[in-house]
């Protein structure tokens, strides 16, 4: 009976023994601390192999950039399992700055059973990233990761902003986890990116592409003309604006509009706004620091056309110039500028006080030469053409009663020589008919101020009256 009891007990004592082995067994699958097993596979491989994610490069020719990395993953038993992204080490290029990680851009896609945490595109973290959960069988997967960057630009396709040029490296870590967070599997991509160097001048949406400021009366300020400039560079250290007149201000026949009859306001976005005379060549800002996020120039430009600009359609072209320490980091642009300037051609006469020009001879001595009287003659032009000018009676003295004075009654000559050539003499000679007294030179040179003296000799048998006439003078090309 003994003997039969200690058997029972031993085989009893056996099932025990496996039960718990059994159960230690399945803790240990369960498990993801135990021994990685030889047929668990994870792996992650950039587009052209090896453990580097090449993002290539970045820059005006090529806005946008990418790398497609291939996650594959197989736990070697039924077990769920989920991978996960680490930005391990941040984006930093040779001079020290740093790209901000939401430049990158990921998209996760795959034919899989499981679930993809990435749903459509999402940038970058600096956070640990759920990217991929299995069905909870653990079936080996096949993942796609497209990484890629891409420079933000307007409408017109114009860049708007930009990292700091350099290349960028760093360093991306995926693990595969236990469904109960234990590490499986670790694999390390080397990051890599090139900025080039961006430096770029646009007209602002918006706003006019040429300064025209229409037609201008000499003398009178003009409407103001503003146009804004947008600044993008990713040029470490400073840069430069300059403002430059290309082309001078020319009409057709080759006259130059002043340059300094231009005023020039300018004010960077934040900034004062300062106003100066335009000159041929100007610095905008001494230094403009890295703008790699956009600033504006407002430009405003207001002129006053000099008194005796000769007429005609003036054309220029203004060029900004943004440049770095280099020839090569250097964007320009050429700002067409016109006006038009209206021929004048006008007469004035006066009397020598500046008052109402009339000749009024009084009560002359029969038979002899009244006293002499005077007119003040301007001519205003800006043709650049020779003129002439021509002076005539309308009609004979005439009086009241009928009676009429001889047709050279009245004498009359320039008494002063200005520039161009004088037509009479100095001393008064009849005035019966149309008669030249002044011719310009060829450039057409403004009259400032002629003098006219004239007098009248009324003959003896005249009867007393009031005679009138008319004395005019005309404007004629020669």
């Amino acid at each position: 009976m003994m003997s039969r009891r200690v058997r029972r007990v031993t085989v009893k004592r056996r099932r025990v023994l496996w039960l718990a082995l059994g159960a230690m067994l399945c803790a240990w699958l369960a498990d993801g601390s135990r021994p990685v097993d030889a047929a668990v596979t994870f792996t992650v491989t950039g587009l052209r192999g090896g453990s580097l994610a090449d993002l290539g490069s970045l820059g005006p020719h090529r806005q946008t950039t990418h790398e497609e990395l291939t996650i594959t993953a197989n736990p070697g038993a039924a077990l769920q399992y989920r991978i996960t992204q680490t930005l391990t080490r941040q984006l930093i290029n040779e001079r020290g700055a740093r790209l901000d990680p939401q430049w990158i851009i990921l998209e996760l896609t795959g034919n899989t059973s499981g679930t993809l945490r990435i749903q459509g595109p999402a940038r970058l973290s600096s956070m640990p990233t759920d990217l991929f959960v299995s069905s909870v069988t653990g079936k080996a997967e096949r993942l796609t990761l497209l990484a890629s960057v891409s420079l933000p630009s307007a409408p017109s396709g114009t860049i708007r902003d930009a990292p700091q040029a350099g290349t960028y490296t760093g360093s991306l870590s995926y693990v595969m986890h236990s469904i109960t967070g234990s590490v499986v599997r670790t694999q390390t991509m080397q990051v890599r990116l090139r900025v080039e160097p961006i430096i770029i001048l646009t007209l602002a949406e918006g706003f006019p592409s040429r300064i025209s400021f229409g037609t201008l009366v000499p003398d009178r300020l003009s409407e103001p003309r503003t146009i804004r400039v947008q600044l993008v560079s990713n040029l470490p250290g400073t840069v430069q604006l300059e403002h430059v007149l290309d082309d001078p201000m020319r009409n057709q026949r080759g006259d130059e509009f002043p340059v300094s009859a231009i005023e020039l306001s300018s004010t960077f976005t934040g900034g004062e706004r300062t106003s100066r005379p335009m000159t041929q060549r100007m610095t905008l800002s001494p230094s403009v620091g890295n703008v790699s996020t956009p600033s504006q120039l407002e430009l405003v430009y207001r002129t006053v056309v000099p008194e005796h600009q000769a007429a005609g359609m003036y054309r220029g072209t203004i060029a900004l110039s943004l440049s770095g320490t280099t020839s090569l980091n250097r964007d320009r642009l050429r700002i067409p500028m016109e006006l038009t300037v209206p021929q004048i051609l006008s007469l004035t006469i006066q009397s020598p006080d500046g008052g109402q020009p009339e000749l009024n001879f009084g009560s002359p001595v029969l038979g002899r030469p009244s006293e002499l009287k005077a007119l003040v003659i301007l001519v205003k032009t800006n043709s650049g053409r020779p003129y002439q000018l021509m002076h005539s009676l309308s009609r004979p003295f005439v009086g009241k009663k009928g009676q009429a004075l001889p047709s050279d009654a009245l004498q009359c000559a320039p008494a002063l020589r200005l520039d161009g050539s004088l037509q009479a003499p100095l001393s008064p000679v009849p005035v019966s008919s149309r008669g030249l007294i002044y011719r310009s030179d060829l450039h057409g040179t403004p009259l400032d101020k002629l003098f006219m003296v004239c007098q009248v000799t009324v003959p003896q048998d005249t009867l007393a009256d009031t005679y009138r006439t008319r004395y005019q003078l005309t404007l004629t090309p020669p």
